[in-house]
């Protein structure tokens, strides 16, 4: 009895070897059946942080780090031969918030400017009985990102290491300045400027991905200003960029 109790076990182990090898040779078969030109990269939603490069000290400028925003894009791609590489062209919406501290973003006969919260004279002669709460702007695009893309073959039949160098370029939609405070009287207080037209119309830059899989690293520097060239009278240098994730392979 024991000798067939043997047998049966010696049987098995052959078995489960054999089978685990021929799952692995499918496995392998699988993925070299899987070119470098097949890809499903072609939506992609990013969630950043958004703020702005501040290249000069005397601004006024002062930011929250604490922006999240989000963007939605539909990339398509098209491979180039079985290299890897692909050139993927897109249209997608993005939308822009940057949180001030300590200061506002104002518009005057002067131009389009930030200047510091406590040594405004924005509320006018009653400034010095009036708290200062917060300040904000934001931002939506339509925007045209391309991209050139490297794709390793699939690491375990499906999944990539992606990397992808950019640039994009958006169009303004809207545009929003609010400031909160507290006036003595009438208490807690908002006031809104939409569509605040000191922002500029057109924004471009460079991009840059880098991931495994659906997630990707991803990051975006403006190299257009922030104010219109006309409204900025005092010279600022401004400039958005963003940090954050990107999901792709939707």
């Amino acid at each position: 009895m024991k000798k067939y109790s043997f047998l049966v076990l010696l049987w098995f182990g052959f078995t489960s070897v054999f089978a685990q090898s021929a799952l692995d040779t499918v496995i392998r078969e699988k993925s070299k059946d899987i070119k470098f030109s097949e890809t499903q990269d072609h939506f992609m939603i990013n969630i950043t942080m958004d703020n702005v490069i501040n290249g000069k000290t005397d601004t006024g400028f002062k930011s929250s780090w604490f922006n999240p925003n989000i963007g939605f894009y539909f990339m398509y791609d098209l491979p180039i031969g079985n290299t890897g590489f692909s050139f993927a062209p897109g249209l997608g919406f993005t939308f822009s918030k940057v949180n001030l501290d300590g200061s506002i973003l104002r518009a005057d006969s002067a131009g389009t400017y930030f200047e510091n919260a406590a040594r405004s004279n924005y509320f006018g002669a009653n400034s010095r009985f009036t708290r200062y709460e917060g300040s904000s702007f934001y931002t939506s695009w339509i925007e045209a990102p391309i991209e050139i893309r490297w794709r390793s073959k699939p690491l375990n039949g499906r999944n990539r290491l992606k990397v992808a160098v950019g640039a994009r370029v958006g169009i303004r939609m809207a545009s929003n300045s609010k400031i909160d405070y507290i006036d003595p009287v009438l208490g807690e207080q908002t006031n809104k400027q939409n569509p605040f037209r000191g922002i500029n119309g057109l924004r471009y830059g460079a991009t840059f991905r880098i991931g495994y899989g659906a997630v990707n690293l991803f990051g975006y520097y403006g190299m257009s200003q922030l104010i219109k060239d006309s409204e900025n009278t005092r010279g600022h240098d401004l400039r958005q960029y963003s940090i954050g994730i990107s999901i792709t392979g939707l």
